[in-house]
């Protein structure tokens, strides 16, 4: 069964495939749950480690190296270089880690290393800055 949001879930950021949890907003989601409720707090740790999980997978997916060899992710790749999530949700590592297309786009919205489209229904990764 899914897990809804946790309090405090929006301020977190993943960064490089670690967890980066402000402080404050950490703070401020633990002060929002009833005092003694570490089944909360158990279930907010669950889902963030769930997340960083599914955003490690997708950036391992879309990683140069793995990318330049995985001609069946290269067919999917419209002409902006985007998947759809949908797509990307029906891979064996994917499909087993989350419950559908809702929840990869909520955590791959902290991505720094792969981008959603507009709609939030594709992804890709995200431009490398090019050096001068």
């Amino acid at each position: 069964a899914a897990v809804g949001a946790q309090a405090g879930a929006k301020d977190c950021a993943l960064v490089a495939g670690a967890a980066a949890v402000d402080p404050a907003a950490l703070a401020e989601a633990l002060a929002e749950l009833p005092a003694g409720d570490r089944a909360a707090v158990a279930v907010a740790d669950d889902e963030l480690a769930r997340g960083v999980a599914l955003v490690q997978q997708v950036q391992h997916y879309f990683a140069p190296a793995n990318l330049a060899k995985d001609t069946y992710l290269k067919s999917l790749l419209d002409p902006e270089g985007y998947v759809d999530l949908a797509a990307l949700a029906s891979f064996p590592h994917l499909s087993a880690m989350t419950a559908g297309v809702d929840e990869l786009a909520r955590f791959l919205t902290y991505s720094r290393l792969t981008e959603l489209d507009s709609t939030g229904t594709k992804v890709r990764p995200r431009p490398r800055a090019v050096a001068a």
